[in-house]
């Protein structure tokens, strides 16, 4: 057996890192939306953690574009105010949807790897 090879015939090797928990020879789109409530793996906190965060930034948003819940003494401030939530808010909602969705094959991790700006 080679350094880095998986003793568990099941598990999938990257050659930089492992695919997590919820590696799986034949892991589909369901597996992975199936797995959003396994609290038993790797990636359940941080998923959880960046989709509550980018659910935050998208209310944000919607205040901001209604100009609700703020006092600014400028609209110019509730224009950067508002570039700043969206930057915030995507970027966090695409790396969400690269942690869930990255384990299905090296082709879709590296095609979520082009949205996914936070890692």
């Amino acid at each position: 057996m080679n350094k880095g090879e998986s003793r568990i015939a099941i598990i999938r090797r990257h050659p930089d890192q492992d695919l997590g928990i919820r590696a799986h020879p034949e892991m589909s789109i369901g597996k992975c939306l199936y797995s959003l409530i396994l609290i038993h793996q790797n990636e359940f906190p941080f998923i959880w953690l960046y989709l509550s965060v980018s659910i935050y930034f998208m209310v944000q948003i919607a205040f901001l574009a209604t100009q609700s819940e703020f006092n600014f003494q400028s609209e110019e401030s509730y224009k950067y105010m508002l570039i700043a939530e969206i930057a915030a808010g995507t970027t966090t909602f695409f790396t969400a949807v690269y942690l869930i969705f990255y384990s299905i094959s090296e082709k879709v991790m590296k095609v979520l790897q082009l949205f996914n700006l936070n890692f």
